[in-house]
């Protein structure tokens, strides 16, 4: 198993400025720079590497990106969006599917629930075999309840 260095890499002006946080033998410490976001792995490992004197594929790194509290919370706010999307999605497919489920099992054919839904008649079908049953539940409370959750 490979030993893991946790890095802290922080925007300083036009660089990023790189610190090993742990795992370093006592009295050792690692700063480094990177011009890019993309180069801080590669110098983060090749200034480990130089120290302890091993090869830079050797060892495991975590970074964690630190920013002002402003440009933070950019991230966390897409991340939260990303969150919502996935949660309205799953919850989406899942009432697409129930949909699909009562309108074939109030006696449409697979044909007319497609038209309905706009879907095809197959697809119809798969919603179908998918669906847990077809009684209707509101998705949007749904995705208030997992939401409510996290």
């Amino acid at each position: 198993m490979k030993k893991t260095y946790n890095i802290v890499a922080q925007r300083d002006g036009a660089w990023w400025a790189i610190e090993v946080t742990n795992g370093l033998p006592a009295n050792r410490v690692v700063f480094t720079q990177a011009r890019r976001i993309n180069d801080i792995d590669a110098m983060a490992r090749d200034a480990i590497a130089l120290l302890l004197e091993v090869a830079p594929d050797s060892f495991d790194v975590v970074i964690e990106h630190r920013l002002p509290a402003g440009l933070q919370e950019h991230i966390d706010l897409f991340a939260r969006a990303e969150e919502l999307d996935t949660v309205v999605r799953s919850e989406s497919a899942d009432a697409r599917s129930r949909a699909a489920a009562g309108l074939v099992a109030a006696g449409l054919t697979l044909r007319e629930t497609g038209n309905l839904l706009g879907v095809s008649f197959q697809r119809v079908k798969q919603l179908v075999d998918r669906a847990p049953d077809h009684t209707p539940i509101d998705p949007l409370r749904r995705v208030n309840e997992r939401l409510a959750r996290h």
